[in-house]
C-alpha cells in the first residue's frame, strides 16, 4: 500500500514562543501564524529515501517503516519544518495503520513524540499551523 501525506510549514508573525509552557501555562500565551506553500512530503512505500539535512533518528521516533521524504524548503530555516515533517508522518502513519485522527489529534501527537520522546524544546503551534493550514489566531493556556 502506497501513503502520501503533505504538510506545510508556517510562518509565526505575531507571539512566538508565548505558546511555550510554564510561560502559557502561567500568563497565557496568542500566537498569529500562517501556513504557507512550502510542503513536507511524505512517501511510505518501499525504501528509505532522506534529504541530506535529515536526522534518521528524527523518523525512527515516529516509526520503523520505510520512508521517502521530499521537502521543498531548508530544514532549520525558522519556518516550523520540524513540526511540519512531523505532522506529516504522523498523518501518513495513522493513515497507513487506518486509524482515523482529527487534526487537533494529528497536532497533539506530533508534537509530543517531538518534546517528549525526541526531548525538542517548544511550544504547540507550529504543529497546529501545520495540521490545519490556514492563518490562525491560536490562544494558549489561561488567557484570564
Amino acid at each position: 500500500m502506497k501513503v502520501i501525506a503533505q504538510a506545510p510549514s508556517r510562518i509565526s508573525l505575531f507571539g512566538g514562543g508565548t505558546d511555550v509552557a510554564p510561560y502559557c501555562d502561567e500568563y497565557g500565551g496568542i500566537c498569529i501564524n500562517m501556513a504557507i506553500n512550502i510542503r513536507h512530503q511524505i512517501i511510505l512505500e518501499g525504501k528509505n529515501i532522506l534529504l541530506r539535512a535529515d536526522n534518521p533518528d528524527f523518523f525512527k521516533a515516529f516509526t520503523d517503516l520505510p520512508v521517502h521524504h521530499e521537502y521543498e524548503g531548508a530544514i532549520e530555516g525558522g519556518l516550523g519544518s520540524s513540526a511540519g515533517l512531523a505532522v506529516a508522518l504522523v498523518g501518513a502513519i495513522s493513515r497507513f495503520n487506518g486509524e482515523k485522527m482529527s487534526l487537533t489529534q494529528i497536532a497533539e501527537r506530533a508534537w509530543d513524540i517531538e518534546v517528549n520522546k525526541i526531548g525538542l524544546f517548544g511550544g504547540r503551534q507550529d504543529q497546529y499551523a501545520s495540521a490545519f493550514g490556514g492563518v490562525n489566531v491560536m490562544e494558549f493556556g489561561s488567557l484570564g
